[in-house]
């Protein structure tokens, strides 16, 4: 996407378009405030309308990343690279964005950091297995490992009764302390 000194955008390809999932057209007529309130994702917006304002201050390269939502509601990782176009006399004429479509390459990253979370929770409830002395502290050491490795909000660990069917809380640990009185040790 190429844009004015005002970062008003001026031309766009149709890639930058499908990956917004907007047709160039839309990008075109747009304002660059209204382009990220339509096309970023509400949790990024602030963090991006940031570096852009800083960007269009200073000038200077700006890398980021963020989510844009299509009109489906799709959630689309991207990286943006922008940069000044300046005339020979140093003159700002306009700025020049690189959209690259990240999405598959974020869910492998996601996907492998849970999965080395879970890997770290199974070794320390190994270990934990291995040391502990007794049941109370084996269940509150996997109770912690497990919300504290593992990303957990609350994990507990409740034991049944074989002859009466009771469901008796062992142990809990995490950051929802109101999850955490529902399952307090009884």
């Amino acid at each position: 996407m190429l844009t004015d000194a005002a970062a008003k955008p001026t031309f766009c390809n149709e890639q930058w378009g499908r990956i917004a999932g907007r047709s160039v057209d839309y990008l075109l007529n747009m304002e660059l405030a209204d382009l990220i309130a339509s096309l970023v994702h509400p949790d990024d917006r602030e963090h991006v309308a940031d570096l852009v304002r800083k960007f269009t201050l200073d000038k200077a390269p700006m890398d980021i990343e963020y989510r844009l939502i299509r009109p489906s509601g799709e959630v689309r990782w991207v990286a943006s690279r922008s940069v000044s176009r300046c005339a020979a006399n140093g003159e700002l004429l306009g700025f020049i964005n690189l959209l690259i479509d990240n999405t598959e390459q974020k869910l492998a990253e996601q996907k492998i950091s849970r999965l080395n979370r879970i890997q770290e929770v199974l070794s320390g409830i190994n270990s934990t297995i291995v040391r502990a002395t007794d049941i109370e502290q084996l269940c509150n050491d996997a109770c912690y490992i497990a919300a504290s490795k593992g990303n957990f909000q609350v994990a507990w660990i409740n034991i049944i009764d074989a002859q009466s069917g009771k469901v008796t809380t062992t142990a809990a640990a995490g950051r929802m302390p109101g999850m955490l009185m529902l399952v307090q040790p009884t």
